[in-house]
């Protein structure tokens, strides 16, 4: 998968969560602290280039109760594709699709 298209991915998934009236997510700042840790971790090892590290910390984020964050999702897919577990990345980019109920964001 080439950079450009992925971006075109990223960029209609980030206007769909901007523009859909569909269930509403929290922001990070609403989770209690011992689950932001995990996020924060992760966007820190995301900037350090540790992809793997970062799963970890994302999904563990998730497990703890964030998996109704939408911002969680786009970073964790981007993880995925440094490390070229591209299955990955089409399984988090779907569950933001349905979990958020963007199908029809996505279809403008």
């Amino acid at each position: 998968m080439s950079p450009r298209p992925f971006f075109g991915i990223v960029g209609l998934l980030s206007m769909a969560l901007l523009v859909s009236p569909a269930r509403a997510a929290k922001p990070v700042d609403a989770y209690p602290p011992t689950v932001r840790q995990y996020f924060t971790q992760a966007e820190k090892l995301r900037d350090q280039e540790r992809y793997r590290e970062a799963v970890a910390s994302y999904n563990e984020a998730i497990r703890m109760g964030m998996g109704d964050c939408a911002e969680i999702y786009l970073p964790l897919a981007e993880c995925y594709r440094k490390l070229g577990e591209h299955g990955q990345v089409i399984a988090t980019y779907s569950r933001l699709i349905e979990e958020f109920d963007l199908t029809s964001a996505c279809r403008h």
